[in-house]
């Protein structure tokens, strides 16, 4: 996939110098996270606060922050070739917001999205609300246990979302505050939950020393301890590992003193291509790390399920998942036990190819002594700290279907903690903190990302442990959900109450959304114009000459396709004859990667029509979009060679009326006889037949499509 730029008017993107205050960057960052901070004084921007030097800042305790007065940066001018825009981050793989300035006044920004929401989604878990109501009778257990009566939870203030799944916790008293210093002197029997900031800006604003605990803290001992007393009924064992950190090393070797620098992020060593030959030794990964075909260390997206993060199924020549689970090498056809690995992106392998992870490794290890007795399963991910990714791990093993006999092994930075509960649920944890003393040019920007030397010398640690004990076969099957009858209905929530949803939905309504929407015909049609056709075209008057009005959302996130901001561009000039026409963005959430990843990978094909995806996606375009902007119906149009598109339909046809919204669905314009396909028009243009393309689009498209095809597409 390549990089998904968009474009945002200024907006909430600048702050004014004299209201900036630490307090109020903590306040913005939480909201924003990998953003940048435009400081103007007197209307001219004077400089940005990144998101990573103010985390820096903190993490040092620094009283200031710092404005960078020197940073990358277009004219108005310069914009005017988008492709020039485009090629600026193909080029630079650490750039991700490029700011547009006319006279010192910042216009908007052009930013890539997917790294920007990738960095979102990593931090999503942090809260785990929705998680919680699978586990009320725990919640409640736990704290009477701890002779908890009361709680002083820190939330957004109008998180009520969040508020009214607390409430839901029996036998305890909650209070709600919003910031530090709005909590009173704690008493017995109380406790201090702070759900709203990360660590770092947790431990500069706490200056009561007042103990607070995080979510994790209590959900971490929660879900270790059902799991591990679900695993002992049914003969499943856990083992943990321990992921060396930074702090763990004695001594580094030459070279690799950049593992201690925090200003480092992966895309930044990305660009230094000859650290990156020291690093791979000629290992194929290389290629990976640097393929300009699925982008450098591509396809290693994570996304959200509503329950825990996983990486999103993918398939090429270097990286290959499916429903979530990365290939390991070497597996055998017939097995007796299997081996499941859980942790953050040191188990994913984010920085080599299939078969230099740590389970390809191990794998081939137990091959060689015991062949086609055991296999092995990856299901690294990732999620932003060692608290989180504890619980989201033990969420994903809670959600697999695991067997008597069966080994999950747990890999990761664990805090102590983590350590301790697993010690009292009798856990053996696999540490050896001299791993990588010496060791020279192993890791990335950090010990977790590391390369296949680092891996295979887990993969020689681990395997004695696995292989200390056998159990006779027994293939019974086990999921703690469906034994523990728990609904997982409530995990489309992650997505229908997150705040980025929520207030990108309210920007569009207060820009478009007409008086009197009760007595009016409001149609949608959602599109990935990719490129807008002729077919396109004609579903849009049709429902223009049917209906009061209608609004076009066109899909962000695409595979292989157009630029998004261009698709964006023809669909608005084809339809600006259409007076009672809006073309809108999807935005990150509704038919995106994120909420709806199978219309965009092979699982697509692969993994069959996942109702899941789609009831999500649904229940974003009807209970938001259509709430928010007066939609009662959807246009669709027939696909006569898609069966995965005729099944959405066939979905759409059935569910949306129960939603108050009419699905209207039309045949498919055609030319001379074949229907209009933007599959078509891509084959042609990359073939050079435009003469026929014309047939398809209107004349201004194939004029853009003759530009990106022999701009962009030739140029890689």
């Amino acid at each position: 996939m390549g990089r998904c730029i968009g474009f945002r008017n200024s907006g909430y993107l600048v702050l004014k110098k004299d209201d900036i205050t630490k307090e109020a960057l903590i306040e913005w960052f939480i909201l924003h996270l990998n953003d940048y901070v435009y400081v103007e004084k007197n209307g001219i921007i004077e400089g940005i606060i990144s998101g990573k030097n103010f985390d820096n800042a903190i993490r040092a305790k620094k009283n200031g922050y710092v404005v960078e007065h020197e940073f990358q940066k277009l004219e108005e001018i310069e914009t005017e070739n988008r492709m020039k825009v485009y090629d600026l981050f193909d080029q630079n793989q650490s750039l991700l917001h490029l700011p547009v300035i006319k006279e010192g006044i910042l216009l908007g920004e052009y930013y890539d999205t997917f790294q920007t929401k990738e960095n979102v989604e990593r931090y999503h878990i942090r809260g785990m609300v929705p998680e919680l109501q699978a586990f009320y009778r725990e919640l409640t257990g736990y704290f009477q246990e701890k002779g908890i009566h009361k709680v002083h939870a820190m939330i957004d203030e109008e998180d009520e979302y969040t508020r009214n799944i607390l409430c839901q916790i029996q036998g305890v008293e909650w209070q709600f505050c919003s910031k530090y210093g709005e909590w009173a002197t704690p008493q017995k029997g109380e406790l201090y939950l702070d759900m709203k900031y990360p660590a770092e800006y947790r431990n500069y604003l706490n200056e009561t020393g007042v103990k607070t605990w995080t979510i994790f803290q209590i959900m971490g001992r929660i879900l270790l301890k059902s799991f591990a007393t679900y695993c002992r009924e049914n003969y499943i064992r856990i083992k943990a590992c321990y992921a060396v950190g930074e702090n763990d090393i004695s001594y580094l070797g030459e070279g690799d003193a950049h593992v201690m620098n925090p200003d480092l992020i992966l895309n930044d060593m990305l660009g230094d291509k000859k650290y990156l030959k020291k690093f791979y030794r000629k290992n194929i990964s290389y290629d990976y790390a640097t393929s300009e075909e699925v982008g450098p260390l591509g396809s290693r997206t994570i996304r959200h399920n509503g329950l825990y993060n996983h990486l999103m199924d993918c398939k090429n020549a270097y990286i290959n998942v499916t429903k979530g689970v990365r290939r390991t090498t070497n597996q055998p056809e017939k097995w007796h036990q299997e081996i499941h690995m859980y942790g953050p992106c040191i188990v994913q392998g984010i920085c080599v190819t299939d078969a230099y992870t740590i389970e390809s490794y191990l794998q081939r290890r137990l091959n060689r002594v015991h062949r086609n007795y055991w296999k092995v399963f990856n299901h690294g991910a990732a999620s932003h700290t060692s608290d989180s990714s504890f619980c989201n791990d033990i969420l994903a093993a809670m959600d697999t279907e695991l067997h008597s006999g069966d080994l999950v092994l747990l890999l990761d930075a664990f805090t102590d903690e983590a350590i301790e509960w697993m010690r009292e649920e009798g856990i053996p944890i696999i540490r050896d903190n001299t791993l990588f003393d010496g060791t020279t040019n192993y890791f990335m920007n950090n010990t977790y990302h590391c390369n296949h030397l680092a891996n295979q010398k887990y993969a020689v640690l681990i395997y004695p442990y696995v292989m200390e004990e056998k159990v006779e076969d027994n293939r019974t099957n086990h999921k703690f959900f469906i034994e523990k009858q728990i609904n997982l209905d409530f995990r489309d929530d992650a997505y229908l109450h997150n705040p980025e949803l929520l207030r990108y939905a309210k920007e569009v309504r207060e820009k478009t959304r007409v008086a009197d929407v009760e007595n009016k015909k409001i149609a949608a049609i959602c599109t990935q114009a990719n490129p807008y056709t002729r077919g396109h075209y004609h579903l849009t008057c049709k429902a223009a000459a049917e209906m009061d009005y209608v609004y076009i959302f066109v899909v962000q996130d695409s595979l292989n396709a157009l630029p998004f901001l261009d698709r964006m561009d023809i669909v608005e000039k084809a339809v600006r004859d259409l007076d009672n026409v809006f073309v809108v963005s999807c935005g990150s959430f509704m038919s995106s990667f994120r909420t709806f990843p199978d219309y965009f990978t092979v699982a697509k094909y692969e993994s069959g029509f996942d109702l899941v995806n789609v009831i999500t996606d649904t229940k974003i375009f009807a209970d938001i979009f259509c709430k928010e902007l007066g939609i009662n119906y959807r246009y669709l149009g027939d696909e006569p060679t898609d069966s995965y598109t005729n099944q959405l339909n066939e979905h759409f046809l059935e569910v949306l009326p129960q939603y108050g919204v009419t699905p209207i669905l039309n045949k498919r314009a055609d030319y001379k006889g074949k229907p209009i396909s933007a599959s078509t028009v891509r084959k042609l243009v990359q073939e050079g037949q435009y003469k026929e393309a014309e047939n398809y689009v209107h004349l201004h498209t194939i004029e853009f499509l003759k530009k990106y095809y022999h701009h962009y597409q030739n140029r890689k």
